[in-house]
């Protein structure tokens, strides 16, 4: 019932029934590579939430995104359900979350920088893109998509690369707002992109989904 209700894995319902029980249980100890990767991961989750925070804070300022998205019709609870966000066109974030103490390796592993090949220096990953935070299977920000809003020859759509966290081809977008409807119902709508899957759900189509 938790692994469906809660969406959560085996071993996450065991440790979540044991936690709120008090029960004590026995875990494998973790080889020296199993505990980086846990910790790597961590951060990564980490890491992405503040970004996403910081894109959210963009959107407000952007008159060029708020167009966009009166355009596009979201409303504001649309907006929050799928936490939109903008990265600005000068970029912003690099600096932003190195003034907040994180390492540019630990931005980079995140897919949240790029490295130059002239000279090795980073920059910021999405710029001038209104942003959507693409979730893993238990609500944490796997990785983002970034929809292109300017008039430069540029990809109209640029998500994160593969990361620890980011697999593109085991996500979907719209899986964390959609699958306890999916659940209900027994269908789902696989739509071409992230507008399209908000779009439904404001009209009350909230199975819908994107690769």
């Amino acid at each position: 019932f938790i692994r469906k209700y809660k969406n959560m894995t085996y071993l996450e319902s065991i440790e979540y029934l044991a936690n709120k029980l008090g029960i004590r249980y026995e875990k494998r100890e973790m080889t020296a590579e199993e505990r980086e990767a846990a910790f790597l991961r961590n951060q990564l989750m980490e890491v992405n939430s503040v970004a996403n925070q910081y894109f959210h804070s963009c959107l407000k300022k952007a008159l060029g995104a708020l167009e966009y998205i009166n355009k596009r019709g979201w409303a504001e609870e649309t907006q929050e359900l799928f936490a939109v966000g903008y990265a600005p066109e000068k970029g912003g974030l690099l600096e932003y979350m190195t003034g907040l103490g994180w390492k540019a390796e630990v931005l980079f592993k995140a897919g949240l920088i790029k490295k130059s090949d002239h000279d090795g220096s980073y920059y910021d990953t999405f710029r001038n893109r209104i942003i959507f935070p693409v979730f893993g299977r238990t609500g944490y920000i796997a990785g983002f998509s970034g929809r292109y809003i300017g008039t430069k020859d540029l990809p109209k759509y640029l998500n994160t690369g593969d990361t620890e966290l980011y697999k593109k081809s085991k996500l979907l977008f719209g899986w964390h707002q959609a699958y306890r409807s999916i659940s209900t119902s027994g269908t789902a709508i696989l739509v071409e992109g992230n507008p399209d899957v908000l779009r439904l759900h404001q009209i009350g189509q909230k199975n819908a989904l994107a690769p």
